[in-house]
């Protein structure tokens, strides 16, 4: 098969050529000499036609577009195609070379698309937004276009480079889709705002944010409530707290820093301690429900009587315990600028609930909520 002298551009979207006519029309390209553009997408041409189709594109001269989406192919034919697109610069996925922005959200995409969709992350010098949240990638290649977007300062999650504010609350977000909105946070030079409470980011999500905030130098309010942090996420969003210099806000509620029942790691929690005494900008964390227990209390209390800029701290639901509330009394005698306490829910007792309100008594407009 050839392609006529004048034919520049061919559509053969969904015609279900199979792997023969994968094959076939890779030899046709080895010697077509005008087609700048080929749309083979839908088409189920499997490895060995995409394979094929890599060998084709190594010889061929003017190819600029070949667009091989949806077709059956394996990791190492997807790869073989993505070396040879990136050295020629021949766009893989569908996207033209003067595209500034694409949308692949919510449509099944997996690795083997990624390895593609890299390849004209790579290519494109015209790219600035590439929206690839909720689909089904997996950590490995959400973390190799994370890597892409932040080098050549690509938006991958639906957040626009001057958006401000932005909220993921409850859409049912994977690690894979947390590690694409950690990219954009080292990209972005506007958002102040982002929630993604409700998702299952999990610690490698929850990691990536914590990367991000080491550099990050406009965020001030992050919601991650109940995303299924970990104490190896708590530590590791703590060391972001030792550097980061803008951060005001922190909601970390209801998950579990302390790891899996029985509760036993404080690791998490006497690290994010000791950064909150460091740490001069945070004004208010939330870590309602984390079963920090007694001595996460007590760890949390000693930074308390140092910190000077945090005004509000939620600590309700965490079991401190009679002495982790005498411990957190303890500290409020002696911290002059906290304005809002909540130690509810505690299994505290009588006694601890008494010192702690003696302790903040006839300080004015102070909010204690035991």
């Amino acid at each position: 098969m050839r392609f006529m002298a004048a034919l520049t551009s061919l559509h053969l979207r969904d015609n279900k050529v199979g792997e023969e006519g994968g094959k076939a029309l890779a030899e046709a390209l080895r010697v077509n000499a005008v087609l700048t553009s080929i749309d083979l997408a839908f088409n189920s041409i499997g490895p060995e036609g995409g394979k094929a189709v890599a060998a084709a594109l190594l010889v061929n001269a003017v190819l600029i577009e070949c667009n091989v989406r949806s077709n059956r192919l394996d990791s190492e034919s997807a790869k073989a195609l993505a070396t040879v697109a990136t050295e020629k610069r021949i766009m893989l996925f569908g996207i033209t070379h003067n595209q500034t922005e694409a949308d692949f959200s919510s449509q099944q995409l997996g690795p083997v698309d990624a390895i593609l969709i890299a390849s004209d992350l790579r290519v494109s010098a015209a790219l600035t937004a590439c929206t690839l949240i909720k689909n089904k990638l997996d950590v490995e290649s959400a973390n190799m276009l994370a890597k892409i977007g932040t080098e050549k300062r690509i938006m991958l999650s639906d957040i626009k480079h001057d958006q401000t504010e932005a909220s993921f609350r409850g859409q049912g977000l994977q690690p894979a889709d947390g590690m694409l909105i950690a990219s954009d946070l080292r990209v972005s030079a506007a958002l102040t705002n982002l929630s993604v409470a409700r998702n299952a980011i999990g610690p490698e999500g929850a990691k990536a944010f914590a990367d991000a905030l080491q550099v990050n130098a406009v965020l001030t309010n992050l919601n991650l409530e109940k995303t299924g942090l970990d104490a190896k996420a708590g530590k590791a969003l703590a060391s972001a707290l030792e550097v980061n210099a803008v951060l005001t806000s922190l909601d970390l509620s209801d998950n579990r820093l302390t790891g899996d029942y029985p509760f036993t790691d404080q690791s998490a929690v006497i690290t994010i301690a000791e950064a909150l005494r460091v740490n001069a900008v945070l004004t208010t964390l939330n870590l309602y429900d984390n079963e920090i227990g007694p001595e996460g209390g007590k760890a949390l209390a000693e930074a308390l009587r140092v910190n000077a800029v945090l005004t509000s701290i939620d600590l309700a639901f965490n079991s401190i315990g009679p002495e982790g509330g005498k411990a957190v009394a303890a500290a409020l005698l002696v911290n002059a600028v906290l304005k809002k306490c909540d130690v509810s829910d505690n299994l505290m007792n009588e006694e601890a609930e008494a010192v702690l309100q003696e302790a903040v008594k006839g300080r004015e407009g102070f909010e204690l909520l035991v």
